[in-house]
C-alpha cells in the first residue's frame, strides 16, 4: 500500500479513537520508515500523536502486546498510553500518546546508567510476577506471543525469566525531563531467560561497548538486586 494518505489515515484515527466524526489532521511528520512500515508525529484535532502504521506482515504483534500487558507492566516499562489500533485495508495502524524526551546516546554516561538502572527495574519486577503469578503480566493471547506456551511453560523454565523489551538500541530509550524513562517499541518483546538477556546486551552491536558497556551492566544489576 505504502504510506497511507490523509483521508486514509483520518478514516483509521476515527475508528481506532472512537471519534464521531472525520479528525483533522495536521503537521504529518515521518520519524523514521522501513519497507512496509513507519514511525509518524501527527496532529490529530490538534493533539501530537505519535503514530506507527505497518503493512508487512499479517498481524500487528506491537498493537496486540500493547492491549495484552497489564496495567501495572505497562506502567513499569514506561511505555506509552495506547490511545487506539485498528486495521484498514491491510495495513496496521497504531496510535500512542505523544511523549516529549530525548532519545538515550550510548556515548554519554549519564544516558547509559538512566537507561540500563530502568531496564534492571523493568526485568527485576517482571522476574518477580512470572515467578510469582505469570498471570499477572499480561492476558493469555498476549502471553501466547511472548513465551510459547503460555504462563504454563513459564512455571516449568528453571532458569529465572524476565519480560524482555527487546531492540534495545538507544533511539528506544527516551529520556525524559526529570530523570524518567520511555521504553519504546516492543515488536521485538518477549519472555526470556534473564541470562540470554543479558549475553544478547554483550554481543549486540547496537548496545553501549568497551567501558561504556560495563557501565551498562553494572548499572543494570545495581538497580535488578
Amino acid at each position: 500500500m505504502g504510506r497511507p494518505d490523509d483521508v486514509t489515515l483520518a478514516l483509521a484515527a476515527q475508528h481506532a479513537l472512537g471519534l464521531n466524526s472525520l479528525p483533522t489532521l495536521a503537521d504529518r511528520h515521518v520519524l523514521h520508515a522501513a519497507q512496509g512500515r513507519a514511525a509518524e508525529r501527527v496532529r490529530i484535532n490538534g493533539r501530537p500523536v505519535a503514530l506507527k502504521w505497518r503493512d508487512d506482515r499479517p498481524q500487528d504483534r506491537e498493537a496486540l502486546l500493547y492491549r495484552g500487558l497489564l496495567p501495572r507492566v505497562h506502567r513499569a516499562l514506561g511505555a506509552p498510553e495506547l490511545l487506539g489500533a485498528t486495521s484498514m485495508s491491510g495495513t496496521h495502524f497504531l496510535f500512542l500518546a505523544w511523549v516529549e524526551g530525548v532519545p538515550a546516546d550510548w556515548a554519554d554516561p549519564a544516558d547509559v546508567r538512566l537507561a540500563f538502572e530502568h531496564l534492571g527495574r523493568v526485568h527485576a519486577l517482571t522476574g518477580r510476577l512470572i515467578a510469582d503469578s505469570p498471570e499477572a503480566l499480561a492476558t493469555a493471547e498476549a502471553w501466547a506471543e511472548l513465551l510459547p506456551g503460555g504462563p504454563a511453560t513459564a512455571r516449568d523454565v528453571k532458569e529465572p525469566l524476565v519480560l524482555d523489551p527487546g531492540d534495545l538500541h538507544a533511539g528506544n530509550f527516551l529520556l525524559l525531563e526529570g530523570g524518567g524513562v520511555c521504553l519504546l517499541d516492543f515488536e521485538n518483546m518477549a519472555v526470556r531467560p534473564r541470562g540470554q538477556a543479558l549475553r544478547q546486551l554483550r554481543v549486540d552491536a547496537s548496545m553501549p561497548q568497551g567501558p561504556l558497556g560495563e557501565l551498562a551492566l553494572s548499572a543494570y544489576w545495581a538497580a535488578a538486586g
